[in-house]
């Protein structure tokens, strides 16, 4: 068989890297769709998938709308070119659109409740939709939930072991604490309105923390003079690690605060989503886990103080840790289910559709 998976974001590449794996070392085509945003070659190319270019990330909202019919038209020649059987994205309207032309299946995952006008463009053209358990939407009758989150398609045991040697490539002694700072542009089209973490209260609490262990900052924008001493400069692939062994993480970035809580790092998440009527399901569900702090950004003083007292807390780790173990012991393999999807095509559909759970248990308690 044929795949195509369209990513417009690094985080997209890591959720379907494994499968695409997989899928390869089974004898199976594998193709992506790939717009030029931030690191997404570079991590493609680092993982040994194909791709073609699909473009530059649009400035703006309507850019992005006024992209959609070439962006479409690429993926479907591509397609057809590749004799592609499936489709598979995370809720892309360009692969949907893509897949309808070409009178192709698409499969969408889908984590974020409030992407409205991403879910109109891409859920009449798609043939199923998979979102976490408590995804707090319905979309529809061909909407199945599984048992986790997309950040497990890459962070679940069976997919990833800290690497120690990020350590000394950061120039961290043995037993020295260190964060990791993490701040987004919020230009995707269900960014529209967000807003982060303050300037003045980035600067404070990267100079509180700065007295009592190392910093690190990952940026999407760019960042003022004074935080480019700090800046994370190791490949886009060696951030999870980094975090994996961080004492504390902090951002505005969502992806990147559920990916530290997966790791069981002090997670702390600071925009104007979080603690309001759109904040997403994911959130609330690792904040109930004990893995994650979220914070509204008119509450930000409040997260810096919270970042503080975690980071000096030698027991935060430990606890964050266990609350971890907890979580992993009632999640799945995501990147399993995906491929067990794919390969199975259209017959998974239908067993999925008639029997959740037993597809589920299969798994479920994964280890390398």
């Amino acid at each position: 068989m044929n795949f195509l998976f369209d990513v417009n974001h690094p985080a997209h590449v890591h959720c379907f890297k494994n499968a695409a794996k997989e899928l390869q070392k089974k004898g199976h085509g594998v193709i992506f769709s790939a717009r030029r945003r931030g690191e997404v070659f570079k991590l493609l190319e680092a993982c040994g998938l194909e791709a073609f270019d699909n473009g530059a990330q649009a400035g703006s909202q309507l850019g992005k709308l006024a992209k959609m019919p070439f962006a479409t038209l690429r993926i479907a020649k591509e397609a057809i070119r590749r004799k592609t059987d499936l489709l598979i994205s995370l809720g892309s309207m360009y692969a949907a659109q893509a897949a309808a032309l070409t009178c192709r299946p698409h499969l969408a995952f889908d984590d974020t409740e409030f992407s409205l006008l991403e879910q109109a463009l891409y859920l009449p053209f798609s043939s199923a939709v998979f979102t976490p358990e408590w995804f707090s939407r319905k979309l529809g009758r061909h909407h199945f939930r599984f048992y986790g989150m997309m950040e497990l398609c890459y962070l679940h045991p069976a997919r990833f072991t800290p690497d120690p040697s990020v350590l000394p490539e950061l120039g961290i002694a043995p037993g020295e604490r260190f964060a990791v700072l993490r701040f987004v542009a919020f230009n995707a089209i269900h960014d529209i309105g967000v807003r982060g973490v303050p300037m003045e209260l980035k600067l404070q609490v990267l100079k509180r923390l700065s007295e009592t262990g190392r910093v690190f900052i990952s940026s999407e924008a760019g960042l003022p003079p004074e935080f480019e001493p700090y800046r994370f400069k190791l490949r886009p692939e060696r951030l999870h690690h980094a975090i994996a062994f961080s004492s504390l993480y902090m951002g505005d970035s969502g992806k990147t605060s559920s990916e530290a809580a997966c790791l069981g790092v002090p997670a702390i998440r600071c925009n104007s989503f979080a603690e309001s009527k759109l904040e997403r399901a994911n959130f609330i569900q690792l904040e109930k886990s004990g893995l994650l702090h979220n914070f509204n950004t008119s509450n930000a003083q409040a997260a810096v103080e919270m970042a503080v007292k975690l980071f000096n807390d030698p027991a935060a780790k430990t606890g964050a840790a266990a609350a971890r173990m907890q979580f992993l012991s009632k999640v799945i393999d995501v990147s399993g289910l995906i491929t067990w999807l794919a390969e199975e095509w259209p017959r998974s559909f239908h067993k999925f559709k008639a029997s959740p759970d037993e597809v589920q248990d299969m798994f479920r308690g994964v280890k390398k």
